[in-house]
């Protein structure tokens, strides 16, 4: 069946260039998007509601005056009653260099605004965040890549995993260092189990896909 554009839509802020990065929707055919923008004073990261008409139900931005943006959205039905919608990416504000994990309800209510900080921070170098995941019970996991504190100019980066509950608490941080440059992108959960992947330099100054499980 062929399809046939229904709408379109564009979202932008004076003097800056915007970026989409990650979408999903609801069972309400609500769409979801998130992304970043560049001004000249800095960045922001966004995270956008369309209805299933292309009308703007609500943004956020966060601004950073180094470099900020979203990677990854998830939209999770919870408890049978509810949606959390999740973004994940990094956040380079001086003096603050972190992973940043919201989350929304459906009407845009932050439910929590989390930041996880790698050992580089201290050379200003963000942990990013690569993707993120809600689960059925609200539990939301995020994997990315994390700077090593050892070079102040050139740094390296290992994979992370961590776990919030619905408030927001941590419930777990793990790690993994192949000992050269590592960079977790993916992550699905299946079975009670957590599948991490991304990739790998090895002592050849080659490159490995490296999946853990957890």
């Amino acid at each position: 069946k062929a399809q046939t554009l229904s709408w379109s839509t564009n979202w932008g802020v004076a003097n800056n260039y915007l970026f989409a990065f990650s979408a999903g929707t609801d069972y309400e055919n609500n769409i979801y998007l998130c992304g970043g923008s560049v001004n000249p004073d800095g960045r922001i990261s966004s995270a956008l509601k369309y209805n299933e008409f292309g009308a703007l139900q609500w943004e956020k931005t966060y601004y950073a005056n180094d470099d900020s943006r979203f990677n990854s959205l998830s939209v999770s039905y919870i408890d049978g009653s509810s949606y959390i919608i999740s973004v994940t990416g990094y956040n380079a504000s001086s003096p603050y260099y972190g992973c940043r994990t919201v989350a929304y309800d459906q009407e845009g209510n932050e439910r929590f605004d989390e930041l996880y900080y790698g050992p580089g921070y201290i050379y200003g170098f963000s942990t990013i965040g690569s993707q993120v995941i809600t689960d059925g019970y609200g539990n939301t996991y995020v994997c990315g890549a994390s700077p090593r504190a050892i070079n102040q100019f050139f740094p390296t980066y290992y994979y992370f995993l961590v776990a919030y509950d619905r408030y927001g608490n941590q419930l777990f941080i793990r790690t993994w260092d192949g000992g050269y440059d590592d960079h977790a992108r993916g992550l699905t959960l299946s079975g009670g189990n957590i599948y991490v992947t991304g990739y790998s330099q090895n002592s050849s100054s080659n490159w490995d896909v490296v999946t853990l499980a957890y």
